[in-house]
């Protein structure tokens, strides 16, 4: 497709690839959030007594990643490795940046709080900018 310049295939195949991801993750996390009680009582013990929240900040983490998994596979299917290296880079200079700014103050909230910002920043880089422009120059 990619070879043939076929963009609305590429674009449909994109799209049902997020949708299928994103449908996965929100079945997960349903489960999760239904079992954590049970799951809280029977395997988990008090330690996580006051996890629920954090279940729904995963889930939008892992929600984001999925979306954001998807731009990187197509750009590394298509050769795209620069564009990957500097989304890379800009990623972990974002990370390093939110950790210290969120993690100790925070916790494990900031924690959770850095990599959703950090995925956040990178599916806007891939999607917004480098599938764009590796459209446009192939």
């Amino acid at each position: 497709m990619y070879a043939a310049k076929n963009w609305t295939q590429l674009n449909r195949l994109a799209s049902v690839s997020v949708i299928s991801m994103e449908a996965l993750t929100a079945l997960y996390v349903a489960i999760l959030w239904f079992m954590l009680p049970w799951l809280q009582t029977h395997v988990l013990g008090p330690q996580y007594q006051n996890s629920t929240p954090l279940v729904l900040a995963w889930g939008f983490y892992f929600a984001v990643n999925a979306a954001r998994w998807v731009g990187s596979s197509w750009l590394s299917s298509n050769d795209r490795y620069k564009q990957l290296l500097i989304s890379g880079v800009a990623s972990l200079i974002v990370m390093l940046i939110a950790s210290l700014l969120l993690i100790p103050s925070y916790g494990a909230w900031g924690a959770v709080a850095a990599l959703v910002i950090v995925e956040i920043f990178d599916l806007i880089l891939i999607w917004g900018f480098f599938l764009p422009m590796t459209r446009h120059h192939r």
